[in-house]
């Protein structure tokens, strides 16, 4: 940096006409370098709104995804305890899932949502599958172990499963409102997924 001032007093004083011909040049090198910095800046600030937008989009999608995946597990399930005559149902023991709900109560994508509304739906509904997953595991291994006990006897395998119903279908109904509530406010246009800040409905 010193050599080039150097540079440059030596040849502003060789030269007479030197700064006139220097300042318009420096000041239009000057001007250029600001213009690109920001026109970049500008880029950049668009492609992160951009991303920012993509990131809000597919966590919604993955919330709908596993809200509406919930619903049609309690609906097989109610299906499979209305009828003692239906076929086993394979996925008995799983419950309700909550791993994208409790992904998006994380602090980086509260942000990503800006939405505190439904950030307190989600936590609510979290809290409801859990509770749900906790009382109906722990009759699901009483009703495995009525069900070992009864293997021999069909009958009693139907009452072992209708008595597992009782105990259990007054609960998919009111859980299943809960989850049902929340995809209906994934889907509105306050929540609208194609506009990266939320805007409260009027």
């Amino acid at each position: 940096m010193a050599a080039l001032i150097a540079i440059t007093y030596f040849m502003s004083t060789w030269h007479s006409d030197f700064w006139n011909a220097f300042w318009p040049q420096l000041m239009a090198t000057t001007f250029g370098v600001i213009i690109t910095v920001m026109f970049a800046y500008l880029i950049w600030l668009r492609q992160q709104k951009h991303t920012k937008l993509l990131q809000r989009q597919e966590l919604l999608e993955n919330l709908s995804f596993e809200v509406s995946e919930n619903v049609k597990w309690l609906d097989n399930l109610k299906a499979f305890l209305g009828d003692p005559s239906s076929p086993e149902y394979i996925s008995l023991d799983r419950g309700l899932r909550t791993i994208t709900m409790k992904y998006a109560l994380s602090p980086e994508n509260l942000v990503l949502l800006r939405n505190f509304d439904l950030a307190d739906d989600l936590d609510r509904t979290v809290g409801h599958c859990e509770e749900f997953n906790d009382n109906y595991h722990q009759r699901f291994r009483q009703f495995l172990v009525e069900q070992v006990i009864a293997s021999r006897e069909q009958h009693r395998q139907q009452q072992a499963r209708i008595a597992f119903g009782v105990e259990i279908l007054s609960d998919i109904g009111y859980y299943r409102r809960i989850l049902d509530e929340l995809l209906k406010k994934l889907e509105e246009p306050s929540y609208s997924r194609s506009a990266y800040y939320y805007v409260p409905a009027p």
